[in-house]
């Protein structure tokens, strides 16, 4: 459910306002938005100048750490190394693949070895189940710290490289690579209910296509706060992320809690584009907490 203070206008037709990948819809929030909040997550605001000088850093560092191109794995949720995880994928030109930290651990470890991904990205709410993973996980892979020193566990996971903040931020940076239009920019994997996950990619072309019919049919601008309730293995997420910063806006994040019952994060946040299933809103509206 997508909710807008603005009377709604006809579409455009796709690619009349145009990217060709996920990383032109983060260089046109830089554009637009330098000195503006481009993440409020944790408590923190972050600009886009910033975002991206941090983004850049680990995609430089993604990509001196494995020139191979592979997919680049996150294992975050609601994190400010998560985001950076997903943004230094994409200015690397890999694939960003999302693992959920409250998935068990022999399930991630499987998608983890079916996505081929040689560098993963570890946030600190993904530490209890990133130690395990790693601990089992056969093969190189480069896990990188993007906010912090190396935990004290990753020095036995097995991992063949891990990195740290201070690492990654004296990493020359390079200029991210241009990808085709058919190149895979996420993998998600479905549930498994009925056996094992299977991972589904989506090219740049068709989510860049969705991105610029979404801009424009909503009418994001610079001055929204936009909501991001999806779980990054979710493609609905994907809206929340990069059509927010596609538009120069500022993506709000709210903390697990506040997600269950978001009325007050709207109001405190001042949220002016709301994106969640209907359900969310329903739950408000018996709550008697949604207002016209």
């Amino acid at each position: 459910m997508a909710q807008r203070s603005v009377p709604p206008r006809p579409s455009p037709p796709l690619g009349t306002v145009g990217v060709r990948s996920l990383a032109d819809a983060w260089r046109s929030g830089v554009f637009k938005s330098p000195h503006q909040s481009a993440l409020q997550v944790d408590g923190t605001s972050i600009s886009y100048r910033e975002l991206d000088e941090r983004a850049r850093s680990l995609a430089a560092a993604i990509s001196q750490a494995d020139p191979s191109g592979a997919p680049v794995a996150v294992l975050g949720q609601r994190s400010l190394d998560a985001y950076l995880g997903v943004l230094g994928a994409v200015l690397a030109g890999r694939t960003y693949v999302p693992l959920h930290p409250g998935f068990p651990v022999d399930r991630t470890s499987g998608m983890l070895r079916r996505s081929a991904a040689a560098t993963l990205v570890v946030g600190p709410e993904a530490d209890d189940v990133a130690r395990p993973l790693l601990e089992s996980h056969e093969g190189e892979l480069t896990v990188l710290f993007p906010t912090r020193r190396l935990p004290e566990w990753s020095a036995t996971s097995g991992t063949s490289l891990p990195l740290d903040t201070r690492d990654i931020a004296t990493t020359p940076h390079v200029e991210s690579p241009r990808v085709s239009d058919e190149s895979i920019a996420y993998l998600l994997f479905t549930s498994g209910s009925t056996g094992m996950p299977k991972g589904v990619g989506v090219s740049h072309a068709n989510v860049s296509a969705y991105l610029s019919h979404a801009v424009s049919e909503y009418g994001y601008t610079p001055a929204d706060r936009c909501s991001q309730m999806f779980d990054l293995t979710f493609d609905l997420s994907v809206h929340d992320l990069f059509a927010t910063w596609m538009a120069g806006a500022c993506l709000c994040v709210p903390t697990k809690r506040a997600a269950i019952a978001p009325a007050k994060f709207i109001r405190d946040e001042e949220i002016t584009a709301w994106f969640s299933v209907p359900s969310a809103a329903m739950l408000m509206d018996r709550m008697r907490t949604m207002k016209p």
